[in-house]
């Protein structure tokens, strides 16, 4: 049976910042792994963030080889 996981973005599979400086971030690997595998096997991964979405965008670009999968 598949489980729901919502999933904060800043502090969970990232580091947190101070204000705005999203750029400073630094993806924590391990985590979106064990993420990467929970959606693998069935699970839907919700993530939540107060970030808007061009500041979302920003890690991801930063990284392009940290591959976070979701669930439509």
């Amino acid at each position: 049976m598949s489980k729901r996981y919502c999933i904060d973005i800043d502090g969970t599979i990232c580091s947190a910042t101070t204000g705005r400086n999203y750029h400073e971030a630094t993806p924590w690997k391990e985590r979106i792994q064990l993420i990467n595998k929970m959606y693998d096997r069935g699970d839907y991964i919700i993530y939540f963030t107060a970030r808007g979405m061009v500041d979302l965008l920003v890690i991801l670009m930063q990284h392009p080889r940290l591959l976070i999968f979701y669930s439509i």
